[in-house]
């Protein structure tokens, strides 16, 4: 009897990783999608892949809700062209919470200007009815880098 509740327990402990890295895979299959939509303009697909009570922190200091959001990106004052991901990490945080963290070089279009920056993010995915969702997104844009010349010293 011991055995088996032993193999069992075992079996158990085991399946937790694999129950995380099913996890890390889904929500970097959702947060693709989200790209792929947030770039196409699709607000319809891009709506399924938000939570409802979605905090959008964008990296001016707005917070913006799932509507506000989806109303930005159906106005097309800002027309996202690419996002391209560096140094991602995604932790499963709690069961059925999943947050991502990294830099993302985004290039965007404001009417005629284009405009190329980095910034550090932290995004908050949760699993609702089976489904990955993002729950919450805060960035921080990153300085211009310097123009100076690596032999001067700065003060």
């Amino acid at each position: 009897m011991h055995r088996l509740t032993l193999i069992l327990l075992c079996l158990g402990m085991g399946c937790a990783p694999l129950r995380a890295a099913d996890a890390l895979a889904a929500v970097q299959l959702a947060d693709a999608a989200r790209v792929k939509a947030t770039i196409a303009g699709d607000v319809q697909r891009l709506g399924e892949l938000l939570t409802d009570d979605l905090l959008y922190g964008q990296n001016d200091g707005r917070v913006q809700t799932k509507t506000e959001f989806l109303n930005a990106v159906t106005s097309n004052q800002v027309k996202y062209e690419a996002l391209e991901y560096q140094d991602t990490k995604l932790v499963e945080t709690a069961p059925h919470v999943v947050t991502m963290t990294g830099l993302v070089h985004l290039k965007v279009s404001r009417g005629q200007t284009r405009v190329e920056f980095g910034v550090r993010f932290l995004a908050v995915w949760r699993e609702d009815d089976g489904k990955w969702r993002l729950h919450a997104y805060q960035s921080a844009r990153l300085p211009e880098p310097s123009t100076a010349s690596a032999g001067k010293a700065t003060p």
